[in-house]
């Protein structure tokens, strides 16, 4: 979905989602304290990706730890730093670069962050060349992930341009072309310290890496796409994902396979609709997320994944290894449900929202009528969001009228509200089942139904995440040939209510248990509602 800003192409990217939180944090558990201890020994050893884990999964139950949150969001900084510098599209950047280039393209990053981000006040000279050098005090501490790109090392020269950076810190910042002088005189500092041989390489890297700093202190959704990166995001924007092709929804212990895509490898090993997942990459189906069972689902391309499977109606388990393949994967899956021999309803799920997910919706709608459906069940369950737009369109499926959100940014296209102006409205009972993981996309538009009167929300609170990222790409020299992009966050959004969604959307029906007393939960509701059940509140 294309958008157009003051002076700058905008597109609407998928946007990862973590947790928004703000209190005092005290433990729950003693195994809340065992994570959390899980968490930081594995940050201590350098295990990041495993403490990332760690943190996530103790953050799932403890939003407001702050102080957790902050150490997720800086596993996550360490580890795309990590991929960054593994990356050989980024390396011959970093060789190619002239000087002069490398300077203009972090000034033109600020730019576009002082112009649009949401906070016009946080994205300053001085505080974007503060978040910078963060990026590259991190980077001077894992030496062995540089020495492919610039060789031997000089440790005690990186102490010295580590001295040199908290110094220059402290100078005023006041405008873009004092940020310049200061990033020149870095650059500089860099080619004089004899921290690497190859000097101009070294300081196209440390200036490369402010310009990823000065993005990812802004927020967690704030960042800097390498050329590779922004091709993945663009694929998956269309539609086009690497995987095995399956699709898993949670059933007691185990993950049942509830859909699989044609041409995918798990279509040629034989898996079936029904069939059970036990375990994945050698870790208990138990012991996964959701949201961290679709990661796994989606390795890079060319990769393996481990599963073992229990056929449906079989006792026996079937080790498997899938290669995973770039696939158009459709966002929305639908079937009939035919509840206690009653009238039948629908279920429609949605894993993202992309520029398809509401024709995708739109068609499942008109089937499911088609086939006499008498109410639905909309499944948001484990939907990390994705494209703001389809959320909205979407919303307007089922409302004629009414406010779908509010957004506040200093970019115009997003600081207004956002009603709905739909027609021919889907009127059916509906109900809403979220989780944990539900975000972004998927709480606005649950949110504006639940708000609206047109869905009953059932499940859990879901995760918190009010704002809205869009991708600016980025033509300049060095990435004009092959173009990377900044994502930013341009708006902050609240409820029809005027309520943030920072502590999430509370169900209508809470539900204590598994995603099984979810979905159990939920037809009941419908049921009610369709006057099969009684009213437990009359």
């Amino acid at each position: 979905m294309n958008l157009r800003l003051p002076l700058i192409p905008m597109m609407l990217a998928l946007v990862g989602s973590i947790f928004a939180s703000s209190s005092i944090f005290a433990f729950d558990s003693e195994e809340d304290l065992r994570l959390l201890e899980k968490a930081r020994k594995s940050e201590a050893s350098g295990a990041y990706s495993r403490a990332a884990n760690y943190y996530a999964e103790y953050l799932r139950k403890n939003r407001d730890d702050l102080e957790a949150r902050d150490s997720f969001n800086r596993m996550g900084r360490i580890q795309q730093q990590q991929v960054r510098l593994k990356d050989e599209q980024y390396r011959k950047i970093v060789v190619a670069l002239r000087p002069s280039q490398v300077i203009d393209l972090c000034i033109y990053i600020a730019e576009v962050l002082g112009a649009n981000y949401v906070e016009a006040d946080r994205a300053r000279p001085e505080i974007l060349f503060h978040h910078a050098t963060e990026e590259v005090l991190l980077l001077l501490r894992t030496p062995k992930l540089l020495t492919p790109i610039l060789g031997t090392l000089n440790n005690e020269a990186a102490k010295v341009i580590e001295q040199r950076i908290l110094q220059l810190r402290k100078q005023p910042i006041q405008n873009l072309a004092e940020l310049r002088e200061t990033l020149v005189e870095l650059a500089g500092e860099v080619r004089n310290s004899g921290w690497s041989e190859n000097t101009t390489r070294a300081s196209n890297l440390i200036i490369l890496e402010c310009a990823h700093g000065a993005c990812h202190g802004l927020d967690q959704f704030t960042l800097l796409f390498t050329p590779s990166q922004k091709v993945a995001i663009d694929s998956a924007s269309a539609g086009r994902q690497s995987g095995i092709g399956l699709t898993l929804v949670p059933s007691g212990s185990y993950y049942e396979v509830s859909r699989i895509i044609p041409g995918s490898t798990a279509e040629e090993a034989g898996l079936l609709k029904g069939d059970l997942v036990i375990s994945l990459q050698g870790i208990p189906a138990v012991m996964i997320s959701p949201a961290q069972v679709h990661a796994l689902l989606t390795i890079q391309a060319g990769q393996e994944i481990e599963l073992q499977v229990q056929p449906q109606g079989m006792s026996t388990i079937t080790d498997l290894k899938l290669r995973s393949r770039m696939l158009l994967i459709p966002s929305v899956d639908w079937e009939v449900l035919n509840p206690m021999n009653a009238d039948p309803i629908g279920i429609v799920r949605i894993s993202s929202f992309r520029s398809t997910t509401t024709n995708e919706f739109r068609e499942a709608l008109a089937r499911l009528q088609t086939l006499g459906i008498r109410g639905l069940l909309l499944d948001l369950r484990g939907n990390p969001g994705g494209a703001f737009k389809s959320a909205l369109s979407s919303a307007e499926l089922f409302l004629e009228g009414g406010t779908i959100v509010h957004a506040e940014g200093q970019v115009k296209e997003f600081n207004k509200s956002f009603t709905s102006t739909g027609q021919n409205p889907f009127l059916l009972p509906t109900v809403i089942m979220v989780d944990e993981d539900t975000a972004s996309s998927a709480e606005i538009l649950a949110g504006a139904l639940q708000l609206n009167g047109k869905a009953k929300i059932v499940g859990n609170r879901t995760r918190g995440k009010g704002s809205v990222q869009c991708l600016i790409p980025i033509d300049k020299a060095p990435w004009d040939k092959l173009p990377g992009g900044v994502q930013l966050t341009v708006a902050k959004l609240r409820l029809p209510t005027g309520q943030t969604f920072e502590r999430g959307l509370s169900p209508d029906v809470k539900v204590e248990g598994d995603a099984n007393a979810v979905y159990t939960a939920a037809k009941l509701e419908l049921l009610r509602q369709l006057g099969k059940m009684n009213d437990p509140n009359p």
